[in-house]
């Protein structure tokens, strides 16, 4: 998945003179939402926007990792303003990040890029005092910038 994510930073540094100096970059766009246990939430999300920056320097692990999910009222939440002590790893197939709720200490999320049979999904998985307790998977396609 790498080989794939750096090439297409690649062609877009190629594309915007001076990008390639700034970092390697990756805008996914994810719908078709599914969570488990499923919720009922009144103001259910829509869409995912999620953006994955490397690093020139450091190209091996990701330096910024941005999720915005959007309502359908249109309210969005980020998950840089819900999370802090946020981690960002890569592994040779998989583009991860994790945070502790800032809400609640007892809630851990885990982020997680990969591609499967050709598509590209985006999973978030949500553990309260270390047992999981809800899995939220979505489909991606290309997005644009989050801003």
């Amino acid at each position: 998945m790498k080989r794939i994510l750096l090439a297409a930073a690649v062609l877009a540094a190629v594309a915007i003179p001076g990008a390639a100096q700034a970092s390697n970059w990756m805008n996914l766009d994810c719908g078709l939402i599914q969570v488990n246990p499923p919720d009922r939430d009144r103001d259910p999300i829509l869409k995912i926007a999620v953006q994955v920056t490397w690093s020139p320097a450091n190209a091996a692990n990701p330096s910024g990792f941005t999720v915005e999910h959007r309502s359908v009222d249109g309210r969005i939440y980020s998950r840089e303003e819900q999370y802090h002590r946020i981690r960002m790893w890569s592994t040779r197939t998989t583009e991860n990040w994790t945070g502790i709720s800032i809400r609640n200490p007892a809630i851990t999320m885990i982020g997680t890029v990969y591609e499967e049979r050709g598509r590209t999904y985006y999973v978030e998985r949500i553990f309260k005092y270390g047992r999981l307790e809800t899995v939220i998977k979505s489909t991606c396609g290309p997005g644009e910038p989050v801003t």
